[in-house]
């Protein structure tokens, strides 16, 4: 299977009461997690249900940028 690099522009509600996409909002997919932006959580947990939801490796995916930011 040969493999292509993706960016997608997302946006994320951290400490939320739901976990998951909840849609577009502008160009950027919006999505609500449960994890604190505390220590990296709230980045493990959006990199763990990107991958529960594609379908994929959690290691095929990458955060590129925006670590500290929404």
């Amino acid at each position: 299977m040969e493999h292509s690099d993706q960016l997608v522009a997302i946006r994320v509600q951290p400490r939320a009461s739901r976990e998951g996409v909840q849609g577009l909002r502008g160009e950027a997919i919006a999505i609500q997690l449960k994890a604190a932006p505390v220590d990296g959580a709230a980045n493990a947990a959006l990199l763990k249900l990107l991958a529960r939801a594609l379908k994929v490796p959690l290691s095929s995916i990458e955060l590129v940028r925006g670590a500290t930011g929404r």
